[in-house]
């Protein structure tokens, strides 16, 4: 279970309902992923709001290899729909974040990759997609022009608030030092590029 529901400590709990929530939910997954209540609070201005998509759920008693697929699938997920930006956007904005997107999560592949091997025992993170995200991505491919730009945003949204919910929760009750300090390093990158796709505007 990558991300159930129930209680969890006042300050993990806080941190998780600000952004986090099960992807588990087969039935409204599209090219845009359902609305998001937290981008109105997150004072995002951009036409990406809309419809955005979020996990809302909060995190609890994610072991550290959850953690580890989470923000891989996360990580190859946001590179994925990048690569198709570049091909399919008409979106000048849209492109140079599509490049960016893909340029820093790859780096953050490998520095997961570095923490991983600092574990004992080593931790090898999951290296496919998993099913809701790849209903995403295919529900994606067919789109083109304005259209797939404002799903593309859609997606990114949901994807940095569920990452950013796992990078928060594990900084706090991860269990791996190497994963807990990965974690804490790259959560305010996340919260960064969370607020820079919000504030596209198409």
């Amino acid at each position: 279970m990558r991300c159930p529901v129930a209680a969890l400590s006042i300050i993990v709990l806080g941190v998780a309902l600000s952004a986090c929530g099960s992807r588990d939910s087969g039935a409204s997954d599209t090219a845009a992923a359902p609305s998001v209540e937290a981008n109105a609070s997150a004072g995002g201005d951009t036409g990406a709001n809309t419809g955005a998509s979020a996990d809302t759920a909060p995190i609890e008693a994610m072991g550290t290899q959850e953690f580890a697929d989470a923000v891989a699938a996360d990580n190859r997920f946001v590179i994925d729909i990048s690569r198709l930006a570049l091909e399919k956007s008409s979106s000048d904005a849209v492109k140079a974040f599509a490049r960016t997107m893909i340029d820093t999560h790859r780096r953050s592949d490998v520095a997961l990759a570095e923490a991983g091997a600092k574990a004992l025992p080593a931790v090898r993170a999951a290296t496919t997609l998993p099913d809701d995200l790849h209903i995403r991505m295919n529900a994606l491919k067919p789109e083109s022009g304005a259209a797939f730009d404002r799903a593309y945003l859609h997606n990114q949204i949901a994807a940095h608030e569920h990452m950013l919910a796992v990078l928060r929760y594990y900084a706090v009750g991860g269990e791996v030092e190497a994963f807990k300090d990965f974690a804490a390093k790259t959560a305010p990158i996340a919260e960064a590029h969370l607020k820079q796709v919000q504030a596209i505007k198409l």
